[in-house]
């Protein structure tokens, strides 16, 4: 039975989470995500949320149909080449509480859990994680200036901590975050080892890859090592927001927790889209990625630099130390700040507006961009910037055709350019009439 447009709105939204639900006026969620195709939005935000892609509303008009959780969690195995025998999977609502179910069943009674700060991370993901029995210790990401830590300093600051906490005799449940929102591996992958190392017996890992910027390879590898894996159909994978899943490897160190019968319909309808996504990046020869993504990185970053008003901050390849030259190696998150005439940097409030306000129906050139994420924490002075976000959507057609993959590579580097220079021209005009 095909659904209505109605009925698709009200299952995608079906949630306890408000985030979620519609908003009477603008029809859409806190994110400023419509539950229906949008076909003139140029998503560009999958690292906060995506819109439904034309292949995505196909797939949700065509309802649940017979499927289950159990089928679905199946299916999500088989697309990312998991044997069902040895990994266990257990489909959540979101990847928030998917890691609160990582923190249950293992081995070991932990006592303690560290994690990065929580602009990196999720937005709820440190309350949900507090108040369940253990300690949850953040390592935070700035210095004493407000400035963001090197990755060494980040690196040796999560050593310390883990060195600390096994000198008092407590058992720690280590968050490695593969990315976060600046698009970084948080804390490396070396270090994560290394601390492992310190006392195998009494450190766990917990992988937040809620991101889904992860090669197959790379998961099947923290999964090997007893490492459990928290990843999300939506952000790269472009499925709708809300929906998680928790992997981990039987004989390892503990059993899943779950009940996955308790599953809502419209979570399993989210999963149902995602899966679609999924199926058609997994089907893709991702061999010639690293290249691509080399490439349109060099060319963003020599053609902004010729725009006044728009600055891309710094990025760095990812800190993985298996399977080197891998796309996942290769960032997918650039984030730019806009500065006006006068030389004011647009701050928090004022690109979350822009933000909502891009996206919106209305506007000449719609575009949704990452939303807003802290760069740095001076005292009584921050910096924020929004996140061009390479994920599925843009990834898959340069690699649809290898005679055209140039073609389709200057194409979507054109779209953002062209995104970019509205994104600055309406932050421009929005300051001028004091909307902003």
């Amino acid at each position: 039975m095909t659904l209505t447009e109605r009925d698709i709105a009200a299952l995608l939204t079906q949630d306890e989470n408000p985030r979620l639900w519609l908003d009477a006026q603008t029809g859409a969620n806190a994110y400023g995500v419509s539950p229906t195709w949008q076909k003139d939005l140029h998503e560009w935000g999958s690292a906060t949320a995506s819109g439904l892609s034309e292949q995505g509303w196909e797939t949700a008009r065509q309802g649940l149909g017979d499927v289950t959780p159990y089928s679905l969690g199946q299916e999500l195995l088989m697309a990312y080449g998991l044997a069902p025998g040895i990994c266990d999977v257990v489909l959540s609502s979101s990847g928030t509480a998917a890691l609160a179910l990582g923190m249950e069943g293992w081995d070991i009674d932990l006592d303690t859990v560290l994690i990065c700060h929580p602009d990196d991370t999720g937005s709820q993901v440190h309350e949900r994680l507090t108040g369940r029995g253990v300690q949850v210790t953040t390592v935070t990401s700035y210095d004493e200036n407000g400035q963001r830590l090197s990755r060494m300093a980040l690196n040796m600051a999560f050593s310390r901590a883990v060195e600390q906490v096994l000198a008092n005799g407590r058992r720690v449940l280590l968050v490695m975050t593969d990315t976060t929102k600046l698009g970084r591996v948080v804390p490396g992958e070396a270090m994560v080892l290394a601390c492992q190392q310190q006392d195998p017996r009494r450190v766990r890992v917990l992988v937040d890859a809620c991101q889904g910027r992860l090669s197959g390879v790379r998961l099947h590898t923290y999964l090997e090592r007893g490492w459990r894996v928290v990843l999300t159909g939506s952000k790269f994978i472009g499925g709708p927001p809300f929906s998680g899943v928790l992997l981990g490897y039987r004989g390892g160190s503990g059993r899943l927790m779950s009940a996955p019968c308790s599953l809502a319909p419209g979570a399993c309808l989210r999963w149902r889209v995602a899966l679609a996504e999924l199926r058609s990046w997994q089907q893709a020869d991702h061999r010639p990625l690293a290249g691509f993504l080399v490439e349109f990185q060099r060319r963003l970053f020599a053609q902004v630099a010729q725009e006044t008003g728009l600055q891309l901050e710094p990025v760095f390849d990812l800190e993985h130390t298996s399977h080197p030259g891998t796309w996942d190696d290769h960032p997918t998150i650039f984030p730019f700040s806009l500065v006006l005439p006068d030389g004011t940097w647009l701050g928090r409030d004022a690109l979350q507006r822009l933000f909502l306000r891009l996206a919106a129906p209305g506007d000449e050139w719609r575009v949704r961009w990452g939303q807003p994420v802290c760069l740095q924490r001076f005292p009584g002075r921050e910096r924020w910037a929004l996140r061009i976000c390479l994920g599925v959507r843009q990834l898959l057609p340069w690699l649809a055709s290898t005679e055209r993959a140039a073609e389709a590579l200057t194409a979507s580097l054109d779209v953002c350019l062209t995104g970019l220079r509205a994104t600055r021209d309406r932050a421009l005009q929005l300051a001028r009439s004091g909307l902003i």
